[in-house]
């Protein structure tokens, strides 16, 4: 699977990185018009900071990150905040810390979580997740097993229809089917709507806020799925 920083691809902008000991060194390499660039840019060589560079066009064409001395998985995180909207790659070596890693650190930190807003969206999204549950499990399973007499031919079958009310959004058809067949087998032992509901609802909140928009379209389904990437505030 493509990884973000990592695959290089020709048309990506190059991010440099340069550790905290050598900034001066790396510094005096550069031209007189891209040092004299980084130093009116407040950049200084501080751990953490970032130098957007720009080209002819003034748009912007490669950028340098100044690691610390002994660089971490952490120090490749802030990239994620600080870089301008674009195809980024690796220009350099992140050792000691492996590219992969350093392409995961990036993407923890675009993780953004609003606790106010979470918060008081906890009570809408217990309410829906419940009233999902409650149609899986009290109509579609319970109706399928009276049909078909078998608890595995009826969570199935009900997972299945469960992951068809959320077309077209292949993300979440594939989610719903998986998610919605544990939920019939746990429903089994021990029929808990009221908990399901509330793990339904969990779930469905890390989802939206750990995942992009371009793999979730915002949840969405239905005719909004195909809007998702335009109304939706949901972007990583």
């Amino acid at each position: 699977m493509a990884l973000p920083f990592v695959d290089r691809s020709s048309s990506a902008l190059p991010v440099q990185f340069v550790v905290q000991p050598r900034w001066r060194a790396w510094l005096k390499e550069q031209g007189a018009a891209r040092r004299g660039w980084i130093e009116s840019s407040g950049v200084a060589g501080r751990a953490g900071e970032l130098a957007v560079l720009p080209g002819r066009d003034g748009k912007a064409s490669s950028a340098v990150l100044v690691l610390s001395d002994k660089p971490t998985l952490w120090d490749f995180g802030a990239l994620a905040a600080k870089l301008p909207a674009g195809t980024w790659k690796f220009a350099s070596d992140t050792a000691p810390v492996s590219a992969t890693d350093a392409a995961v650190a990036i993407g923890l930190g675009s993780w953004r979580f609003e606790p106010v807003r979470l918060t008081l969206e906890i009570p809408w999204h217990l309410a829906w997740g419940t009233g999902q549950q409650y149609g899986l499990l009290c109509l579609l399973y319970r109706r399928s097993l009276d049909v078909l007499e078998s608890s595995w031919g009826a969570a199935l079958c009900a997972a299945g229809a469960f992951a068809l009310f959320h077309l077209p959004n292949p993300f979440l058809v594939g989610v719903t089917f998986i998610a919605g067949l544990a939920s019939c087998r746990l429903y089994r032992n021990v029929p808990n709507v009221l908990v399901l509901g509330a793990a339904h609802a969990l779930i469905a909140m890390v989802l939206f806020q750990a995942l992009p928009l371009s793999i979730t379209h915002g949840l969405r389904v239905g005719p909004g799925y195909f809007t998702a990437a335009t109304e939706s505030p949901h972007v990583n």
